[in-house]
């Protein structure tokens, strides 16, 4: 009795597991679904039922499809007639927000502004740039950007230099890119200036790599803000 209940549940469960991918492709592809695109998943869903494939098997194919779509792969933005420029979306706005300051997709927040068309009023868009800006995220931001502008992305898995020659390298490389981008998001989330790059007075620092500095009194491996350090 049991067995034949766990199996009536099963099938009575399809439905709403069929649902669940939908609102996931939502979430894939960064917006929400239009109705022929829904239309699509599901039609392909029964499709492949009526081929005699399980479900499992059925939902697995639904998941492929949506995973292999361009508009998973890619960041697509609707494209005006001609030559004429269109307005972003609310949701493009939100992607191109969110992935450059992130390098991911919109947080729950965000998404929920560009599903109310609220992201168009310039003072909301400013609003949330300035959220996520404090956010750990544009630790994101510092290595896919600064460091790859600078060309000292992966500095960390470096092996060229002499050992001979700098001896302490091998030991301090890592302490070393992790300073940098910590500088650097510190540079986004206190909406510093790129002057700061040249001339800042801060920087930050960990044990072993404020005495290769020459900086006293830090101890420890936790990171910290040091300023002032044009001193040393």
């Amino acid at each position: 009795a049991r067995a034949n209940q766990f199996r009536k549940e099963m099938l009575e469960s399809e439905p709403s597991q069929l649902d669940a991918v939908i609102k996931l492709a939502g979430g894939f592809w960064r917006k929400p679904l239009s109705k022929p695109e829904e239309a699509e998943l599901v039609s392909l869903y029964h499709q492949l039922r009526k081929q005699e494939l399980s479900h499992e098997a059925s939902i697995r194919l639904v998941l492929a499809r949506v995973l292999v779509s361009s508009s998973f792969l890619y960041k697509l933005e609707k494209q005006s007639p001609g030559t004429k420029a269109a307005r972003l979306s609310d949701w493009e706005l939100a992607n191109r927000l969110s992935f450059f300051l992130w390098s991911s997709s919109p947080d729950a927040r965000l998404a929920q502004l560009a599903s109310e068309v609220k992201l168009q009023d310039s003072q909301v868009l400013l609003s949330e740039m300035l959220r996520m800006m404090t956010n750990e995220k544009t630790r994101r931001f510092a290595t896919d950007f600064f460091c790859q502008w600078l060309h000292i992305k992966g500095f960390d898995e470096m092996n060229e230099k002499s050992e001979s020659h700098f001896p302490a390298f091998a030991g301090l490389k890592s302490h070393m890119y992790e300073e940098s981008i910590l500088f650097f998001q510190d540079l986004i989330q206190k909406n510093g200036t790129v002057l700061d790059v040249m001339d800042a007075n801060f920087t930050y620092l960990n044990e072993p790599l404020a005495k290769h500095y020459g900086v006293p009194g830090i101890l420890g491996m936790q990171w910290r803000r040091m300023d002032g350090v044009k001193q040393y």
